[in-house]
């Protein structure tokens, strides 16, 4: 192998997906229930749904950043192997993720100055993250591509990767501080659904409001019919915070209106899932802008 692919469990990449890719995924740090847990891609911590029945019993979740030690310890196992690596960094506007691997990637090359070891910021999050890697991996191992031209890639195609997100917890919004407990309380009043996106700058900004959950999920879909280019040839990832019903339905939605190559339906880790709360459902395709 030609270079190493460094990601971090933000990615929310499923154990057969890291392997088949051949890429390294670093596990990241979480808190619910006052403990503290590692999420891999296998989920060997926690499981998926006892962490969103968790925190539908309102324990709070909290996430924390790859630390520069952690970077370090991994550049340094996989220098054995490579001298070139390329990271896809979880955006920098989410968390101090990206910062921290560029400050270890700095201190690396100055002991190890054969190393080269380049660092991009995904602006992305989650699937989002996960499928920009997905299509690094695939420029490489089935295209060939040298790392000096997946780097052109990603700076000609990142914010082409585009996110859509809705909320079904607005309690999960609150007490992130992204919505106010008057709003959260109105809204659950009368049903209001939000629409989010992740932004140029890498942000997870709000949309659009609409009143209903099958609403929220029509919305979804509604925009990416509206900015997906050559639907026929992508793989479409859909990620649920538990609630595979809702992801079935977005898939039929899809199906039914829009002919595409492939669709992964995959569950949201902690890292994001966390600050969205159970429920959210999100999908991430290529299209003309985010």
């Amino acid at each position: 192998m030609s270079y190493t692919i460094i990601t971090d469990a933000c990615s929310d990449l499923l154990p057969e997906m890291v392997k088949e890719m051949d890429v390294v995924v670093i596990p990241m740090e979480f808190e619910i229930g006052g403990k503290t847990y590692l999420h891999y891609p296998d989920w060997r911590s926690m499981q998926s749904k006892r962490f969103f029945d968790l925190m539908r019993q309102k324990n709070v979740a909290k996430t924390f950043q790859v630390t520069p030690e952690t970077y370090l310890k991994t550049f340094e196992e996989e220098y054995a192997k490579s001298k070139e690596m390329l990271v896809v960094a979880f955006s920098s506007a989410l968390s101090g993720t990206c910062n921290n691997a560029v400050l270890a990637r700095n201190q690396f090359v100055e002991t190890h100055p054969d190393a080269k070891i380049e660092v991009v910021d995904s602006l992305s999050a989650c699937g989002g993250q996960g499928l920009l890697v997905a299509y690094v991996a695939h420029n490489r191992n089935v295209l060939n591509m040298s790392m000096e031209d997946n780097l052109k890639w990603l700076k000609e195609n990142t914010l082409h990767l585009c996110h859509r997100f809705t909320v079904d917890d607005l309690g999960t919004l609150r007490r992130g501080g992204r919505l106010s407990a008057t709003s959260a309380f109105l809204g659950a009043m009368i049903g209001i659904k939000p629409v989010l996106h992740v932004d140029n700058e890498g942000k997870l900004v709000p949309t659009d409001k609409v009143r209903g959950r099958m609403k929220s999920l029509r919305t979804l879909v509604d925009h990416m019919k509206e900015t997906i280019i050559n639907p026929e040839d992508q793989i479409i990832y859909i990620h649920h915070a538990d609630d595979i019903e809702a992801a079935n339905k977005v898939a039929e939605m899809i199906r039914s209106e829009v002919q595409v190559k492939e669709i992964k339906i995959l569950p949201f880790g902690p890292i994001i899932g966390a600050h969205t709360g159970p429920g959210a459902i999100a999908l991430f395709f290529m299209g003309t802008e985010r």
